[in-house]
């Protein structure tokens, strides 16, 4: 399955870390947003309607972007991050596990790389997202 068929969307809470490698986003609380994956792109609605981008933000793009289960996030269960080739950063946090495994996987074939190991170690992640200790 090519990256442009994958689709899935759903309720999630999401929280943004990082606008860039150096820069701390300025809202970084929890939101509840609708989330759609489209081929290689992550869109985050106020709503299901689909009809206002949250705090009007761009679409995402998934293009070397790297997604794996936040080990090392300890608040909350069921949460993974996705880290974006600009070096933005985000924590989405799903009901359950299986729910956040289907996002994972979903969001791995849609950038193409390499599914994370069982391990919790991964090789689509760059040891700058192992914690936050480095940033």
């Amino acid at each position: 399955m090519s990256s442009e068929t994958v689709h899935h969307e759903g309720l999630l809470t999401r929280k943004h870390e990082w606008v860039n490698d150096e820069e701390k986003a300025t809202n970084r609380s929890w939101d509840k947003v609708y989330v759609v994956l489209h081929g290689n792109t992550l869109s985050c609605y106020k709503d299901k309607k689909k009809q206002d981008r949250i705090h009007h933000e761009p679409v995402l793009s998934l293009a070397s972007a790297a997604c794996r289960k936040a080990t090392d996030y300890t608040k909350r269960p069921n949460v993974f991050r996705v880290k974006l080739a600009t070096g933005g950063e985000y924590l989405f946090h799903a009901k359950h596990e299986a729910e956040m495994e289907t996002w994972i996987s979903q969001i791995v074939l849609a950038t193409g790389t390499e599914p994370a190991s069982a391990s919790g170690s991964s090789q689509t992640m760059p040891a700058t997202m192992e914690g936050s200790v480095e940033k």
